[in-house]
């Protein structure tokens, strides 16, 4: 086995476990905020507060989770062989 592959694999793949789960926290808390705003209002309230700045930042938090993930598994998966580990897998939803 290729040891020196194995622990470039092992930080890539790692690094990528670390963005994939900031990205999905931050979209989860971003869809949870979504929610309440556009949730049922009773009485007299007729609107809930929005926060569009902090919702900004928090989809370009998530944005650049994204992109730096995909490139931590196209070089996971650049060396996955060599050390005899299985490809990253990445789905699309479209």
């Amino acid at each position: 086995m290729n040891f020196e592959a194995l622990g470039r694999y092992t930080d890539a793949a790692e690094r990528a476990a670390k963005l994939a789960r900031q990205r999905d926290t931050l979209l989860t808390e971003l869809a949870r905020q979504l929610t309440i705003t556009t949730g049922s209002k009773s009485g007299s309230c007729i609107a809930v507060f929005a926060d569009f700045e902090a919702l900004t930042v928090q989809l370009a938090d998530a944005a650049k989770a994204d992109a730096e993930l995909c490139p931590a598994i196209a070089e996971a998966n650049a060396i996955a062989q060599a050390c005899d580990k299985r490809p990253l897998k990445l789905w699309h939803l479209r």
